[in-house]
């Protein structure tokens, strides 16, 4: 859905998973990017992270 310029927007995560991998922990989140005024977000993805050390 494209979005008019202008608009102030907010960006939130919510962290589903952390799992313990080799090396690390892998960590799933949903990302949310929303303008105001809009019915819908402009924007949901789901990341997946791994910090190994």
């Amino acid at each position: 859905m494209p979005e008019s310029g202008g608009f102030p927007v907010a960006y939130y995560a919510i962290l589903i998973s952390v799992t313990d991998v080799p090396g690390g922990v892998q960590a799933e989140r949903r990302i949310t990017i929303a303008a105001e005024g809009a019915q819908r977000p402009a924007c949901v993805a789901e990341s997946i992270v791994r910090y190994l050390g």
